[in-house]
């Protein structure tokens, strides 16, 4: 693969045709301004890993159009840590605290019964797991809160549920916890 020469990657002189150059003198200069600009398109698809075939032109201008124009570029979606597994067993704990204030752990349980995922999001981002897997951040019991919000309503939640009642039906809850654990320290 050729490689284009350091003064091929910097800015061309400008291109002028004399004054008083002949009709063939402008003509022969046109003409090697052509060749010069085939042969640095001929590097640029080179560069680009395009190979030579009756498409190249077609290939090379698709290549720019993506490297430069935004309607050819995929929209960059941010990768995130949050999965569906991760949020159903986010769910799954939030519900778990909000039903049996006993599951929280050392925390203080007010004798309100009316427990909400806010109250939930926050004895959870108190937990070493859940503050390991969020890294901190600003506000993690609201990080908590807003994935709670998202996700307990969708079908995949409801798998979650009926996992972690399989666990509590063959009295495994410990491996659950375990899952919890592991799947969190993937990060």
């Amino acid at each position: 693969m050729a490689t284009r020469p350091p003064q091929a990657k910097s800015h061309r002189k400008p291109r002028r045709i004399p004054l008083l150059a002949s009709e063939a003198e402008r003509s022969a200069i046109m003409m090697r301004w052509v060749q010069e600009d085939d042969d640095q398109l001929v590097l640029l698809a080179e560069e680009l890993g395009i190979a030579d075939n009756p498409s190249r032109w077609y290939l090379l201008a698709l290549a720019l159009a993506r490297k430069y124009e935004p309607a050819f570029r995929e929209q960059r979606i941010p990768q995130t840590k949050w999965t569906w597994l991760t949020r159903g067993l986010l769910v799954v704990e939030v519900e778990r605290l909000i039903a049996d204030k006993r599951l929280a752990g050392n925390e203080k349980c007010p004798a309100n019964p009316g427990h909400t995922a806010t109250w939930a999001a926050g004895i959870l981002a108190k937990r070493p797991e859940w503050k390991n897997y969020l890294h901190g951040g600003k506000d993690p019991a609201e990080a908590l809160r807003i994935q709670y919000s998202r996700f307990h309503k969708d079908p995949r939640a409801q798998a979650g549920r009926d996992w972690f009642r399989y666990h509590l039906l063959l009295k495994t809850v410990a491996e659950w916890d375990e899952l919890l654990h592991d799947a969190l320290a993937r990060d």
